[in-house]
């Protein structure tokens, strides 16, 4: 039971933390997903369909195509053991923890904060 609320904070932190870091709302999906599917600790097969968005993020993402194909090679596991050809475990947790971390610390698209209580400049404001 410990595991199962620690897995549910542990998401509801990554995403809290994505939303204020993330660059827009593609990101955000993405990594909504990605914790989604570290929260629960029953993984079904159709459950890897959720991480459809953290793949096209990473195959938008033209520095570093690896990373699509590391999630992808996760995600094709449970469609192959379906078919009985692949009698491995389910790596889709695998897939969703690596999607998490490379959309949440990826140091290379993190923008540099405002300090606290300053002003946006004038061109940014909205009326």
């Amino acid at each position: 039971m410990s595991y199962v609320i620690a897995s549910v904070l542990r998401g509801c932190a990554a995403d809290v933390r994505s939303y204020l870091l993330a660059g827009g709302d593609e990101e955000r999906g993405a990594i909504l997903a990605s914790a989604t599917m570290l929260m629960s600790p029953y993984m079904l097969t159709y459950d890897s369909m959720l991480l459809i968005w953290p793949l096209a993020v990473f195959l938008e993402d033209r520095t570093r195509p690896w990373r699509a194909a590391i999630v992808w090679l996760c995600l094709l596991g449970p469609f192959l053991a379906y078919f009985g050809f692949y009698p491995g475990p389910n790596l889709t947790p695998v897939a969703a923890g690596f999607s998490l971390a490379w959309l949440t610390f990826d140091p290379g698209k993190r923008k540099a904060a405002a300090p606290f209580g300053t002003a946006a400049p004038q061109s940014e404001r909205v009326v």
